[in-house]
């Protein structure tokens, strides 16, 4: 496979292996870099990047729509550090999967995806982006559901 041309966005490199045990928030890399980081990611595995969505009132999170040979893989990406894997996102009904050449990418350019396991756990306060008042509110029960989500 050839190296998309560009080369990587300037992100720290990430040692190998599985994501931690408990999940970290990772720094927000900017539009731009984003931009940059989803379009290379989908060039390396021979897919494209189709589009990207920015947060607004609703959604909280940024969504890079990648056309990969497997399918279509949506990279969630909050500007609090959260990054994930979904095959849809539509309020609701957002459903976090895995695409294990993806992460295996992205971990190379630093970045540790949230795994399908880790967003269905417990809700953890101290993320970043969970404000005590949403969280009573909202009352989210997965860890998920309170990184990622739709409220106002």
């Amino acid at each position: 496979m050839s190296k998309p041309r560009g080369g990587p966005p300037d992100l720290p490199p990430q040692p190998e292996g599985k994501p931690p045990a408990r999940p970290v928030p990772q720094p927000w890399p900017g539009e731009e870099r984003l931009r940059r980081l989803a379009a290379w990611a989908a060039q390396a595995l021979g897919g494209r990047l189709r589009q990207i969505t920015p947060p607004g009132a609703t959604p909280n999170f940024w969504t890079c729509q990648l056309d990969l040979p497997a399918g279509r893989v949506l990279l969630l990406v909050t500007e609090e550090g959260a990054w994930a894997l979904a095959g849809s996102a539509a309020p609701g009904a957002l459903e976090f999967t895995w695409h294990e050449g993806l992460a295996t990418f992205l971990a190379a350019q630093g970045v540790n995806l949230l795994t399908p396991a880790q967003l269905a756990g417990p809700v953890d306060p101290g993320w970043p982006g969970c404000a005590a008042a949403d969280l009573h509110y909202w009352r989210p029960t997965q860890l998920g559901q309170a990184l990622f989500h739709w409220w106002d």
